[in-house]
């Protein structure tokens, strides 16, 4: 496809304009499954962390270990300690 040529350009102004419409109803789609999945009382986010793992960061943090010492334990990063501190308050 020639795009210099008017009618090149207006072939991809026309896929263009197809392809935002095809990006709308699947948004659309998107946005109507959510609705029905609360609707019926289904899950949408993310389960809660609070496992043996957490508790245990958190016990390992009451006896004084660092964040660092820590994440090493577990071998996790240093955020995800900080993190998953967050969660068991």
């Amino acid at each position: 496809m020639d795009i210099t040529t008017p009618i090149g350009r207006a072939m991809v102004s026309i896929i263009a304009s197809f392809n935002q419409m095809q990006v709308e109803i699947q948004n659309e789609k998107i946005r109507e499954g959510i609705e029905n999945a609360k609707a019926h009382g289904k899950r949408i986010e993310r389960k809660p962390i609070l496992n043996d793992k957490v508790k245990m960061i958190q016990a390992l943090k009451n006896e004084g270990y660092t964040n660092q010492e820590i994440a090493n334990y577990f071998d996790i990063s240093k955020r995800s300690v900080i993190n998953y501190s967050k969660l068991s308050g």
